[in-house]
């Protein structure tokens, strides 16, 4: 047998199959075997376990975590040994790497492997914290559990890292969380009385202890213990630590004290908490604004980060490790950009835009990039390119955060310097938010020329965007003409839009009485138009006056040959559209433009198909060669 995997449970239902469901790729090998023990179930754990493996047993529960583990060694009989939790389960297929690692000639080398975790943290699992936990132990006699809680093994030896993900879903219960928490403090507290310099029970208490001041002390006894010349694999998770809890408090010049004390030890370089030191260093300089080592010190977390990516690093075996998680490391480039811009080298900041896995980035770091694209903008940078990582970014923004995509509009319209930065904007969608936000801009920025702007909008629309509708209601109260975009229309098109007129803007009745008496209808489409707007104010008597006689013009000029055209037509019912064919068709050959008349044949079978005969006899009338 190659490797056995250790599995301790007490009333874990709700977790468990999910669990075993990721291992058992590795149990189908028959190379690996699952040792199972139960504390004390009273619900279907066993149940569910027996499906998996016959290998279980039973210990009555001590309140020691270690006990109950060091059960599962003493029946396991690979080679290697592995634990894990009954509310963990591996990602995809990436656990068969385990085995992989275990078969080859390299793992001669190792005393042990690691990992990732990912701690869920909220019940839609979409936030995790993450860590590189020591799991799986070449099985010796040395490889026993110590410590009553926060269990552990401790090994001499190298510890190989694999890219295998182990998500843990027992934290996403905040208020169980809670209840955990407190249970292992209680426990970890007797410990601490009887041994108050074990720097393991001082990191537990520094990390699981919710009070800030109490989390403190127990942080500056582990820094003393450890500045005494305690030597312990923990020393540099301590300056993490430190600098990370000092961080958080503001005190960004103290934090980076200890990142630098940390890359004073032994080998530093060569360990993930390097990483780290680098993440959390970079963070406080740009805090207090130093951006050119700022930058320089994110410069050189990436390069860590890479090295991490490709198992490059010495792993530590415990402790929550900022820096190391994917979306870190892309909101860390958004911030190096912003040190990029703040220094003025705006070519290498757009250089590195390329960079960014806009995916990756969640919502809390969604300010961050709006600042950046904003002031791409505010500065002048090419609107095109600018355009660009707006679109790809906001498509995501979108659906993420919606209110922050909207405030991030907002800002890109008021630095807007031209026409064409307004229309590199547009170009992110048709949204009605977006239009209106941009007529509040335009006509605070740009009074004098803001009936020009309507007019560049709305009749340079490549077609119908609902989206423009607020667009359409500028240019009635400003008096400006639409007829081309209004030629791009279908009726169904036209009372949609009317429709939403009317329900949406108060002043619809001004800006109709506006429109009407300013705009000289020159197509059936826009005397169509005007019929609708007046229709839905006819319970006025004045504008029930309006409406008739507009409508008795519309049915007037229906075929009037000056008005009508062939973008009209398609308002016609198609009978109309039929007749207005064969008219057109009769024109044609008068002017001996045969092409033109046959075209319109076809227009005129294509919308009355039951015409076929007929038409057909008329092409064979036409001496077609």
């Amino acid at each position: 047998m190659l490797l056995s995997i250790g599995i301790i449970a007490k009333n874990e239902e709700r977790y468990l199959e999910g669990c075993l469901k990721s291992i058992k790729p590795l149990l189908d090998t028959g190379k690996v075997e699952l040792v199972f023990v139960d504390t004390g179930s009273t619900d279907r754990t066993v149940e569910i376990a027996s499906k998996y493996t016959d290998n279980i047993h039973h210990f009555e529960w001590i309140n020691d975590f270690a006990a109950a583990r060091n059960e599962t060694i003493k029946y396991s009989k690979g080679k290697w040994y592995m634990y894990i939790d009954a509310d963990e389960a591996f990602e995809d297929d990436s656990v068969m790497q385990i085995l992989d690692f275990i078969e080859s000639k390299d793992s001669e080398r190792y005393a042990c492997a690691s990992f990732h975790e990912r701690n869920f943290i909220n019940k839609s699992y979409t936030k995790f914290t993450e860590f590189i936990p020591t799991r799986i132990y070449k099985l010796t006699k040395d490889v026993v559990f110590n410590n009553k809680i926060h269990e552990c093994i401790t090994v001499e030896g190298e510890t190989k890292h694999l890219s295998v993900v182990l998500l843990h879903y027992g934290y996403a219960d905040q208020e169980n969380n809670k209840n955990k928490e407190k249970r292992n403090n209680k426990v970890l507290l007797e410990y601490y009385e009887k041994n108050p310099r074990d720097p393991r029970v001082l990191m537990y208490l520094h990390n699981g202890t919710l009070n800030i001041e109490e989390s403190e002390k127990y942080l500056l006894e582990w820094l003393d213990l450890v500045e005494s010349g305690n030597e312990d694999n923990l020393n540099e998770l301590c300056y993490v630590s430190a600098a990370r809890h000092y961080y958080t408090k503001e005190k960004y010049i103290k934090a980076i004290q200890y990142v630098d004390k940390l890359f004073k030890l032994d080998d530093s370089n060569k360990k993930v908490s390097a990483l780290c030191g680098h993440f959390i260093k970079a963070d406080s300089l740009f805090a207090l604004n130093e951006y050119e080592e700022a930058f320089n010190e994110y410069c050189s977390y990436f390069k860590k980060m890479e090295e991490y990516r490709k198992n490059k690093l010495q792993t530590s075996q415990l402790g929550i490790l900022p820096g190391v998680k994917d979306t870190d490391y892309e909101s860390r480039k958004v911030v190096a950009i912003q040190c990029l811009i703040n220094l003025g080298d705006i070519k290498k900041a757009l250089k590195l835009m390329h960079d960014v896995e806009w995916e990756l980035l969640e919502v809390e770091h969604f300010e961050c990039v709006n600042d950046v694209l904003v002031k791409f903008v505010e500065l002048d940078v090419d609107s095109k390119k600018v355009a660009k990582f707006v679109k790809h970014f906001t498509d995501i923004e979108k659906n993420k955060s919606p209110e922050m995509f909207d405030v991030l509009i907002n800002k890109l319209y008021w630095v807007c310097n031209s026409i064409e930065d307004f229309e590199a904007i547009l170009s992110l969608g048709d949204e009605s938010t977006i239009y209106t936000i941009m007529l509040e801009v335009l006509k605070q920025k740009n009074q004098k020329e803001y009936p020009y702007i309507l007019d560049a909008f709305v009749n340079n629309a490549p077609e119908f965007l609902i989206g423009l509708t607020p667009v359409v209601a500028e240019c009635m109260k400003f008096g400006v003409a639409f007829s081309k975009y209004i030629s791009l229309l279908s009726i169904e098109n036209m009372e949609e839009m009317v429709t939403i007129l009317f329900e949406q803007f108060e002043d619809y009745k001004e800006c109709v009485s506006e429109y009407i008496s300013t705009i000289e209808v020159s197509s059936i489409s826009e005397l169509l138009f005007e019929c609708l707007l007046t229709e839905k104010l006819s319970d006025d008597v004045e504008f029930a006056n309006i409406y008739s006689l507009l409508l008795a013009n519309y049915v007037t000029n229906i075929i009037n040959e000056e008005m009508l055209n062939d973008d009209d037509i398609k308002l016609l019912d198609s009978k109309y559209q039929y007749g207005y064919y064969i008219y057109k068709y009769d024109q044609s050959l008068a002017e001996n433009e045969l092409s033109s008349a046959i075209r319109y044949l076809g227009k005129a079978v294509r919308v009355n198909p039951s015409m076929t005969d007929l038409i057909e006899s008329l092409l064979s009338k036409l001496d077609i060669n």
